[in-house]
């Protein structure tokens, strides 16, 4: 039975937090913004290498999600390892004393910080060229904007095509190519490499469908958007080849090819005890398949103590590059059966108004939704919560567009008909649902602003 209370004590958290820094257990943990689960990663880093007296350094992989989240962790672990040292009873604790000397290289990293390392380690076995570097996130996203550009472009000029995209401009108007194609295909691409598919595969699973589809202008889209995904695809990776760059998902695709080697697998599980992940609702498909492989033993169970993850659905932000938020539940489920899954509900960041806000619209949003509490009361101004309604969504969708010009073909009008269909198009990709949404956040902050907030 864990003593919450000395816990609590001993490194200044709270008794929901106290719960969490049982090591010797598997443990999920739900912990919204400002309920202090970087408190409890660090102090259960700290706590490890207290007491576990036979585990190195090395013996814990700690998976942050930035760089900064990464270095504030090794120098609060820093900090209270110093701390600890200045007590009588840990003076003399030649072990501390190195842990602390040696933090700068303790296993906290990203998670594809963590995966490069791990590539360029086994880099043989992959038969790769250790020298590679890794492209940035931005590096990537300007990369793609070139090559989706450039596929637009070839798709255009290919004779063969023109009869998809004369289909395409009679439904949905010229502006396709320059408006949609671009984002759409960046969009399925990061997404399909996110969730560990290939090009290859998404093409077979359509033409084993594709009998099914009967409107002519939605199998010219599908078509013309395969051979978007294929050509993008060549040109992204024969600039890798040449550049010997990796990108983020070839580290994670890399790794799963790593890691389903039984030898590799065996002697990378072998070297940690235990693995601890901060923002578990960000993980995509790809990188749970990865955790699965690093925390199961030969057997398929995982050991007690061997991982250790904190979330927050509500805070997930990264599904336009294949995370999804559906992860980190289906791991909760998964620990709870073979450990515990806890909450952390009380938020030290927030007034009674916001909490009051936030739990009843996320009550109506998610399932089973339990919801945040305040450790002392904390008044602040009113929320002001600006809504979106069905009416609001009306002028953005093509589909009421489409409606519309439907009504006029029995007319015999077509100059008419292309009137609807084209002119509101500018004027809705102008005002989008998030640049219109933006706009008026915006203009309410800066009322708030004038009046002296």
């Amino acid at each position: 039975m864990i003593n919450t209370e000395a816990l609590a004590e001993q490194f200044g958290v709270n008794d929901e937090q106290a719960l969490a820094l049982d090591f010797r257990e598997n443990t999920a943990l739900r912990a919204s913004a400002g309920s202090g689960k970087t408190r409890v990663l660090t102090a259960r880093f700290v706590r490890i290498l207290l007491e576990e007296t036979d585990a190195d350094l090395d013996a814990i992989v700690a998976i942050t999600f930035t760089r900064k989240a990464a270095t504030v962790m090794k120098d609060r672990i820093h900090h209270e390892l110093a701390v600890r040292l200045k007590k009588p009873q840990y003076a003399n604790d030649r072990r501390l004393t190195d842990f602390r000397l040696r933090m700068s290289d303790a296993r906290i990293d990203t998670i594809h910080g963590f995966l490069g390392k791990l590539i360029r380690q086994y880099f043989q076995v992959l038969g790769i060229d250790p020298g590679f570097t890794i492209l940035e996130e931005v590096d990537t996203k300007v990369l793609l904007l070139r090559f989706a550009d450039a596929s637009i472009r070839a798709i255009f000029d290919d004779a063969s095509q023109k009869e998809r995209l004369n289909s395409l401009m009679t439904i949905y108007g010229a502006e396709i190519a320059e408006i949609s194609l671009r984002d759409a295909v960046i969009y399925l691409y990061q997404g399909m490499r996110g969730a560990g598919d290939t090009v290859e595969a998404v093409k077979a699973r359509h033409s084993q469908h594709e009998s099914q589809i009967e409107a002519p202008g939605i199998s010219a889209l599908e078509h013309i958007g395969l051979d978007l995904l294929e050509q993008l695809d060549n040109r992204f990776r024969a600039y890798k080849d040449r550049e010997n760059v990796l990108d983020f998902s070839d580290l994670e695709l890399l790794a799963c090819d790593l890691l389903e080697r039984p030898e590799s697998c065996r002697s990378i599980r072998d070297s940690f005890r235990h693995l601890m992940m901060d923002e578990f609702q960000d993980v995509n498909p790809l990188q749970m398949r990865i955790v699965n492989l690093l925390i199961r033993d030969g057997q398929g169970a995982i050991p007690p103590g061997r991982l250790f993850i904190v979330g927050d659905s509500k805070q997930s932000i990264y599904g336009f590059r294949g995370a999804d938020y559906r992860v980190f539940g289906e791991a909760i489920e998964l620990i709870a059966k073979q450990g515990s899954a806890r909450q952390l509900s009380k938020c030290y960041r927030c007034t009674d108004a916001i909490i009051d806000t936030v739990n009843h619209v996320f009550s109506q949003l998610m399932n089973a939704y339990e919801p945040l509490s305040l450790p002392r009361e904390k008044s602040g101004r009113p929320v002001e919560l600006i809504t979106w309604t069905a009416d609001d969504r009306k002028i953005l969708k093509p589909s009421n567009r489409w409606a519309s010009y439907k009504e006029l073909i029995p007319d015999g009008n077509p100059e008419d008909a292309d009137a609807v269909l084209r002119a509101p198009y500018r004027e809705a990709v102008d005002t989008n649902r998030l640049v219109l949404q933006g706009n008026v956040i915006a203009g309410r902050m800066a009322a708030l602003n004038a009046e002296g907030i």
